[in-house]
């Protein structure tokens, strides 16, 4: 119950201007524009948004754009579970 009241107090604290730099910072990523993505992801995920914690575990874990830290990829991973993300294959 704690987890889905702190899901719903932090997606009412994710600011209009974290999802837009959400949406631009994965359409970089997916085109590979990491710096980019790094700089437009980073602010929405310290807001707590799920969906930039995600790319950002991804660049991370594969070392795209920034050096390979498998611990903060996971750490990262977790975080974003933990907000409620999921990706199926």
């Amino acid at each position: 119950m704690r987890k889905l009241i702190a899901l719903a107090i932090t997606a009412l604290l994710i600011s209009p201007a974290a999802v837009a730099d959400t949406g631009t910072g994965v359409e970089a990523f997916k085109t590979k524009h990491f710096a980019k993505a790094l700089k437009e992801l980073t602010p929405a995920a310290k807001a707590g948004d799920p969906d930039p914690k995600y790319h950002l575990a991804l660049m991370y874990s594969g070392g795209f754009g920034v050096r390979k830290n498998p611990a903060k990829a996971l750490d990262l991973y977790r975080q974003a579970a933990e907000l409620g993300m999921c990706r199926r294959k």
